[in-house]
């Protein structure tokens, strides 16, 4: 458990904060600019053509799977291994 929490849980950690990077600095700023909220809370794009071509939301798109798919899911992935890892020790030792 220990190695979990040094190891597995502080790139858990990392990866989301640079997600929240992100969207803080990239994410937001574009939907601020080219959306709009609705009264039931929607976020609506304020030109949906425009949106549909935008080589700029494109971009955000992709380097954000990219991201996901390199630096953030493997690290859930192993963590889920670990945890699964940790309960069978655990349940061992609960059973000896």
């Amino acid at each position: 458990m220990i190695s979990f929490y040094e190891d597995e849980f502080a790139r858990l950690e990392f990866s989301t904060a640079n997600n929240l990077v992100f969207v803080q600095d990239l994410i937001e700023p574009y939907v601020m600019a080219n959306f709009r909220q609705a009264e039931s809370r929607d976020w609506i794009p304020n030109d949906y053509d425009q949106l549909k071509s935008d080589g700029y939301l494109i971009n955000l798109c992709r380097r954000r799977m990219a991201g996901l798919q390199d630096f953030v899911l493997p690290y859930f992935d192993e963590a889920i291994e670990s945890i699964g890892e940790i309960l069978v020790a655990i349940e061992q030792e609960l059973d000896k």
